[in-house]
């Protein structure tokens, strides 16, 4: 058996900064769980300069519950382990870091060669006999015979435990390192308050079985949680392995020891991942008995499970692989807290692996050029980009989020998002100066730039406005009757909106066309096989798409305004015209735009929003005015008659100078991690630069912060509520799939009828939405699907009869807006 450092210059998950630089793939990697906000610092000036930006007036948090994460950090020499290079920072001591003849990091002895790493303070504690503690979880990264990263975790781990009492945040003790640090070979040495390490076995202290009632409090319901949080956390480091194949007879693996915190109050859990070491710091634990026994315990675990000829043994096995394939039992609750879920079908043909890298020379180089681009991007803020970064800087922007002690948690914004001062002073000042002949129609030509630059498109499309999305849904399907006829097929997706299904039945009607009801929620990747629901009866397609000869018509939804997944519009625009070449493909990029660069879907041809013919967006739903825009296929507007009758009359010029302002909002987004050069916008509205690289930076910041709080949320659904049934797609790894998720969470408790749930919410000051948000054939397939599957009736009729609840987060939502409504919903009377 070979044991040893896997990842380049073989101490790389010893290094804070490494895990630091990496935790945007924690977040978005198949596992969700356990990720802190973390800073990056190169030198010690880019961390005061960090300590000033957090302690001054702006950044304070801005929604007051308690459940809001007090203001206080820790900083870390990002290369050191053991007991040095731990500071604590607060409000009340931060000064001291400022001043270079007090500040600790000036004294320290590596000065400002050192590089590190700032994480927010844990909170809420779970505390161990009123002390503070944090878990040793132990990993492995093993691979197959074909590559594939094989993640394991060990039932084994162990509590460390400060040696004094905890005092409360911001108690006056922030550097006494006896109470905040919890690290055995800090405490050690203080041999009367030294508690030692307290061996835990992770599951059955999960279901409350262990001897210690402290331990079992601490633990009780958490198994499925730690193990997802380990396996999130293997897998985003797994594409830096260099395991090789092993001889014949012989297994490689790399042990980790990962060190977390496990936040709880009484309604709420929750995973810290600290650090990482790689392998456990076998030395630095000798002498502590319990450090000792684990293992000794792990390594005999790996011995009994995989080395060849020594077999399984009689007891337990120590090691549990983790795996995200169907089989939910390796991942999910295993007490008897376990959540109900629909069963799953046998996965054939979409098993998600990751192969891990052969060579150790290609996997330093991948690994420097991440670090390079990372801090690239973000070198003049001396510090990595954060989600709390994001969103603290864009509500700024926004007149909702200030000048308000206290503000209502905003959890609608799948209904309409909230408007940037760039958008309001863009429509005042048009308001202000209506010339039609000139103002107008320049602002009309430059608001068409800036929705292209926005969208991503290429010089084949056009814009053109309308009412809203429905008006030009109305408009589009008016216009394509004129290639429809007796026979011809119209395939619609189950997971539109009613505006974008009604259109349809209402032109085959007038044609004589019939229209398909494609099912695309029970089985995935989409496209690959789906469901016609004709009067009567349900049929499977069998081939890789429901488009054939006849379709003249394709309309889907880029994603779903219910269900929180983003399709891969790319691969669907592909696979259909490998039916049809000449279909023509409406999509509702509505619920997407917001959320994700429709550029990022584009063709191989270079063509924005995937190649469609007609991509529909809803200006008010991505920070905007109340105007629909539609990116129109020049050739396709060609072949339905031209472009008479696509804008009538007068334009409505005041929103099309907030989209203008929608374009230097995201300008404005982009510089939170690059310099955005003076006059860009200005260049972008005279055709003078495309501006796409910084609508793509925009969009990457709007995708980090947004994956961070709906992680959150969904950990909560998947995890802890036993009642909560999550509507959307059966299958977790587009349902969970780290770029195709939604910040769309919607969920039906099994006991409370959705309206309660929102006025609950309403009057503790969080706006959530119930109904069917005008997809009513989505639920009504979704229903119908949890009924094949042996849900059973009664959550289907639930949903056909009230709808659900819909959490819908953007951008500037928050951690600790996330914790208030978690408490409220808690709070509820039958909740558990």
């Amino acid at each position: 058996m070979t044991f040893y450092n896997h990842l380049p210059n073989h101490t790389i998950l010893d290094s804070k900064f490494a895990l630091a630089l990496l935790i945007p793939s924690v977040i978005k990697r198949g596992g969700l769980c356990g990720v802190i906000e973390t800073q990056l610092c190169l030198t010690s000036t880019s961390v005061t300069t960090f300590i000033t930006s957090i302690y001054s007036t702006s950044h304070q948090p801005t929604a007051q519950s308690s459940s809001t994460r007090p203001n206080m950090w820790v900083i870390k020499d990002a290369e050191t382990n053991g007991a040095g290079g731990v500071w604590i920072l607060s409000k009340s001591n931060h000064r001291k870091y400022l001043d270079p003849n007090t500040s600790p990091l000036k004294t320290y002895g590596k000065g400002d060669g050192a590089k590190y790493v700032i994480q927010r303070y844990s909170h809420p504690l779970m505390l161990h006999s009123g002390r503070k503690a944090h878990v040793r979880l132990y990993g492995l990264l093993r691979t197959s015979a074909t590559g594939e990263a094989l993640p394991w975790i060990s039932r084994a781990a162990f509590l460390h435990v400060s040696n004094k009492d905890w005092g409360g945040y911001e108690g006056g003790d922030e550097d006494d390192g006896e109470v905040h640090i919890s690290n055995c070979c800090a405490n050690s040495g203080n041999k009367d308050m030294f508690k030692g390490e307290i061996c835990v076995n992770l599951e059955r202290a999960s279901m409350g079985e262990e001897g210690d009632g402290e331990v079992n409090r601490i633990f009780k319901g958490t198994w499925g949680m730690v193990k997802q949080a380990v396996r999130g956390c293997l897998m985003a480091f797994s594409e830096f392995t260099s395991l090789s194949e092993p001889p014949e007879g012989y297994s490689q693996a790399s042990y980790l020891g990962i060190d977390v915190i496990i936040c709880s109050s009484p309604t709420s859990t929750s995973i810290d991942i600290l650090e990482i070491n790689a392998p456990p710091s076998l030395d630095t634990a000798t002498g502590i008995p319990a450090a000792e026994a684990t293992h000794e315990g792990n390594v005999g675990g790996i011995l009994k499970q995989f080395v060849k000829g020594l077999g399984r043994g009689g007891e337990e096995d120590t090691w549990v692989r983790l795996t995200n394939d169907r089989g939910e039992e390796d991942i999910g609750e295993t007490t008897t807290n376990t959540k109900t879920s629909p069963p799953h079908p046998p996965n054939t043909t979409n098993t998600k692996t990751y192969n891990a890298v052969r060579s150790s020379s290609l996997n330093r180089m991948k690994y420097n050029l991440r670090t390079r681009t990372i801090l690239r991007r973000n070198s003049y803020l001396g510090s990595q980009l954060t989600p709390g970064i994001v969103a603290s800087r864009a509500r700024r922007s926004f007149r909702y989020f200030v000048g308000m002690e206290e503000k209502t948690a905003f959890f609608e914004n799948a209904g309409g998002a909230q408007v940037p001062e760039r958008v309001v002073e863009r429509v005042r000042d048009s308001l202000g100066n209506r010339w039609r002949e000139r103002v107008g129609k320049k602002g009309m030509r430059e608001s068409k730039l800036a929705m292209k630059c926005i969208l991503g498109l290429q010089s084949g499309y056009s814009i053109y406005y309308g009412q809203n999305s429905t008006s030009l849904f109305n408009l589009i399907a008016t216009k394509c009757s004129s290639v429809l006829g007796p026979g011809d097929e119209i395939v619609v997706s189950c997971c539109n909106h009613t505006a974008n299904i009604k259109p349809w039945l209402e032109v085959a009607e007038s044609t004589g066309a019939k229209v398909k009801m494609w099912n695309v929620i029970s089985d995935t990747p989409i496209m690959q096989s789906g469901y016609v629901h004709t009067p009567g009866n349900l049929d499977t397609i069998r081939s890789s798409a429901p488009v054939g000869g006849r379709t003249k018509v394709l309309v889907v939804p880029h994603s779903s305004n219910v269900l929180g997944v983003q399709y891969d519009l790319r691969w669907i625009m592909e696979k259909a015209r490998e039916g049809n070449k000449n279909v023509i493909i409406v999509v509702d990029g509505v619920a997407s735009a917001p959320h994700r660069y429709a550029g990022d879907d584009c063709s191989d041809g270079g063509d924005g929003v995937g190649g469609a013919d007609f991509y529909v967006v809803s200006a008010h739903k991505l920070f905007g005015p109340h105007l629909g825009a539609v990116a129109a296929r020049r050739d396709t507007v060609g072949i339905l008659g031209g472009e008479e009758g696509w804008e009538v009359g007068t334009g409505n010029f005041e929103g099309c100078a907030g989209v203008v302002g929608m374009l230097e909002y995201f300008v404005d987004l982009a510089g939170i991690c690059m310099e955005v050069e003076e006059g860009l916008v200005g260049r972008i509205l005279r055709g003078e630069e495309e501006g796409k690289r910084w609508i793509r930076e925009a969009y990457g910041c709007v995708e980090l912060a947004e994956s961070f709080v709906c992680s959150r949320l969904l950990d909560r659904v998947r995890f802890r509520w036993d009642k909560v049934v999550l509507v959307s797609h059966y299958d977790d790894d587009l349902a969970f799939s780290e770029k195709r998720r939604m910040p769309i969470v919607t969920f039906a408790h099994r006991d409370i009828k959705a309206d309660v749930i929102v006025r609950a919410c309403e009057e503790s000051g969080v706006v959530v939405r119930a109904g069917f948000f005008l997809s009513e054939k989505c639920f009504e397939v979704w229903a119908e699907n949890w009924r094949r599957k042996g849900g059973g009736d009664d959550v289907a009729e639930k949903l056909e009869r009230e709808g659900a609840v819909r959490v819908s987060m953007a951008h500037y939502n928050t951690e600790e807006e996330v914790g208030k409504l978690v408490e409220v919903l808690e709070r509820i009377k039958g909740w558990w």
